[in-house]
């Protein structure tokens, strides 16, 4: 139709007949109230013209007809036989591609403003074939041609998918279902009837009647014949309920291809049928290998928001990971005879084996990218791949022949690694054992796993301890200073840093093996702040340089002098918070984290003063962007009796640095928030316990979330 522009115009050459200009002149505009602008109850008048398989619909404005116009103003060309359409705007003597609602003013009831005459009604419904009144025929067709030209352009990408999975089985193995429910749906149950003394119930795993000492509805339990874990129900109370979704894999032969289908799987029970529950999976993911390991992976999804099929979740040659991190058990039947061709060299087997449930999409995803992963799952290093898959860690392997020295240790090493069942921490320990050339025996790795303590976390002194050594000096100190053992060595790696910049010989064992490290650390602090505040503050400038920056472009944000007691001023540099920090003895004087932070804007330390004596340090106040406050203290990191009446002017100092705050601020303050959230529940976990001053035997994570004051949208239009 395109190609033929020429022959359509003169196909389109007709004129408004005196109908429509008469029907035009009796339709009188209205005008609005903010404009000049006439409205019609009929925007546009159509008539048609039929020559075979094409039809011109023409669109005469009713302005232009008022005034005896009668060129139209669109001419819409349509072929029935090829499905196609164009439109000519005459006022602009253009071609478009719009259809019938981008041509009136109100594009939502767009049939509405256009005047069709019953002839042409008729007209339209039989070229169509169609029932609808009005220019919906046209529309609809219109609308036929654009679902059709979208689809041809989804087929182009499409038509690929669906060859490429084309040889996928679509068929299950036989005993699919069965193996569904006893091994890939990890809930378990045993149904009782809800009765006194009852003697038996029958489990969901064994299938069979098996006896039952005193079970309770809803109790976990152990059932007495095969030992599965299993969760009692009482018939008379269940009602009907389904198992928690979980996952289940099927490795198969696709044409020259493996395919691994990933599906998810629910049990439900219904009343009176608990013996015979639907068993129901969904299939999610297909993972395509071909002999080279490239993989196709695809989800079952929704595509371009039209409908539900198979699209391809590759991204640059990878696959989202997202859409299959899932650990699932995986059908073996089809494994040996897999495993005697085209997996033969991936360890897949060995792992099923091994393992009952694991990720196994992940796990030949990874493969396919790094085919170390086999030896290490053939040589009996299951735990240390599983870690490697489950991480997506690339680990640094060489090309030795040998696995041990492959992995920078050695054949006893290895055997050693092996036995243990360790991973990648305990690779470094071993590794850290090799290069030293010092034993490290198993107990003391297993200590440093436990504590979850790598040779990284230790490097500040392992140049001058063994790990045996460092191993025991943190227990001695654990006990000494009553702190967990993550703390102490936190505590012993702050020492060790103030120390250098004191200048004190850091090689000497009497400096690093002090016996009294948190007494040592404590004079430390105090030598550090007699040093020359203002060469140190020089010397912190120099390795944040953005601090004065920051501090120039919130000032007009945070400093708040309009309160008559009290004011939060905003420091200029670096020197001004080292000052702060020392003049009231705590620790943001000489803790590198906090200039750190100003530095990334993660948050700021700005001074809380009393009104009538602005220079003399009263409270320090961390804040985050938005003016969250996670932080307020005095001297010595006390808080004093007047905390409430200053929690009271702190939130209406909130409310109006919240008036002041623009989108980055926003942006600033949620990655803030996610990095604070973080950092209290490690400290939660680890149960660091404050051993010292107002809150000794407090968990700091508990301290510190009740110091916050939350700042939010919220609270300060309550505020206000």
């Amino acid at each position: 139709m395109r190609k033929r522009k020429k022959e359509l115009l003169e196909f389109g050459n007709q004129e408004a007949q005196d109908k429509l200009i008469q029907l035009a002149a009796e339709d009188r505009p209205t005008f609005s109230h903010w404009s000049k602008e006439a409205f019609y109850r009929y925007a546009l008048y159509l008539s048609t013209k039929v020559d075979g398989d094409w039809m011109a619909v023409f669109l005469f404005q009713a302005d232009s007809l008022r005034l005896g116009g009668r060129k139209p103003r669109y001419i819409v060309f349509l072929d029935r036989k090829e499905k196609d359409f164009i439109t000519y705007d005459l006022l602009y003597g253009k071609w478009r591609e719009a259809t019938l609602e981008k041509l009136v003013p109100v594009a939502y009831k767009f049939c509405d403003q256009i005047f069709v005459p019953k002839e042409e009604e008729q007209m339209l419904k039989t070229f169509f074939d169609s029932d609808k009144s009005g220019a919906w025929p046209v529309y609809n067709f219109q609308m036929g041609v654009r679902k059709a030209q979208l689809e041809q352009r989804h087929r182009r990408e499409t038509d690929p998918w669906d060859q490429d999975l084309k040889e996928v089985n679509e068929a299950y193995p036989k005993d699919w279902k069965s193996w569904l429910g006893r091994y890939a749906v990890r809930q378990q149950f045993i149904f009782y009837q809800y009765k006194k003394n009852v003697r038996e119930g029958y489990c969901s795993w064994c299938r069979k009647w098996v006896p039952v000492s005193e079970p309770r509805h809803n109790k976990m339990g152990r059932c007495q014949k095969c030992g599965s874990k299993i969760q009692y129900k009482a018939t008379g109370r269940a009602g009907s309920f389904a198992t928690e979704p979980d996952i289940a894999y099927l490795l198969q032969r696709c044409g020259e291809r493996v395919v691994l289908r990933q599906f998810q799987v629910r049990v439900f029970y219904r009343p009176e049928e608990y013996l015979k529950p639907v068993i129901a999976c969904w299939e999610k993911v297909r993972l395509l290998l071909d002999e080279q390991m490239k993989e196709h992976v695809y989800g079952y999804d929704i595509y371009k928001n039209q409908s539900l099929r198979w699209i391809r979740i590759n991204v640059d040659g990878k696959a989202v990971r997202h859409w299959y991190e899932t650990p699932g058990a995986v059908y073996r039947r089809t494994l040996p005879a897999l495993n005697r061709t085209f997996m033969k060299k991936t360890g897949f087997y060995e792992m099923a084996q091994d393992r009952r449930i694991f990720d196994a999409v992940n796990y030949l995803s990874y493969q396919s990218e790094h085919p170390y992963l086999e030896r290490l799952v053939k040589a009996g290093l299951l735990p240390f791949a599983e870690e490697l898959v489950k991480s997506n860690t690339l680990l640094e392997i060489g090309e030795h022949g040998e696995l041990g020295k492959c992995l920078k240790i050695d054949r006893q090493l290895l055997k050693r690694m092996r036995r243990m069942g360790g991973g990648i921490d305990c690779l470094q320990w071993l590794q850290m054992e090799k290069r030293q050339g010092k034993k490290i025996s198993d107990d003391t790795i297993g200590w440093f796993l436990k504590q979850k303590i790598t040779p990284s976390s230790v490097s500040f002194v392992s140049d001058r301890m063994s790990a045996v050594q460092i191993s025991n000096y943190l227990k001695r100190q654990e006990k000494e200073m009553k702190k967990g053992c993550r703390q102490v060595l936190e505590t012993w790696k702050d020492y060790l840093s103030m120390a250098g910049k004191l200048g004190m010989d850091v090689s000497d064992p009497i400096v690093y093996r002090t016996g009294k490290l948190q007494k040592r650390h404590n004079e430390a602090v105090c030598l550090l702040e007699k040093k020359n505040l203002e060469e140190e503050a020089e010397k912190m400038s120099r390795r944040y340089p953005k601090v004065s920056e920051v501090y120039r472009e919130i000032r007009g944000k945070y400093e708040y002098l309009e309160d008559e007691k009290y004011a939060v001023i905003v420091p200029t540099n670096l020197y001004e918070v080292m000052e702060e920090g020392r003049t009231l003895h705590h620790c943001v004087g000489n803790q590198e984290r906090y200039y750190d932070r100003i530095n990334r804007q993660e948050s700021y330390i700005l001074f809380l003063r009393r009104k009538d004596n602005l220079k003399q340090a009263f409270y320090t106040l961390e804040v985050e962007p938005g003016g969250t406050i996670r932080q307020k203290r005095k001297e010595y990191d006390r808080q004093g009796k007047e905390i409430e009446e200053l929690t009271l002017f702190l939130k209406k100092w909130q409310t109006a640095v919240r008036k002041r705050l623009v989108p980055m601020d926003e942006i600033l303050e949620k990655k803030s928030r996610e990095l604070r959230t973080e950092e209290f529940d490690r400290m939660k976990k680890e149960k660091i316990v404050i051993r010292g001053g107002d809150y000794a035997g407090k968990l700091l994570a508990d301290v510190l979330r009740k110091d916050l004051i939350e700042s939010s949208r919220e609270e300060s239009g309550k505020a206000a």
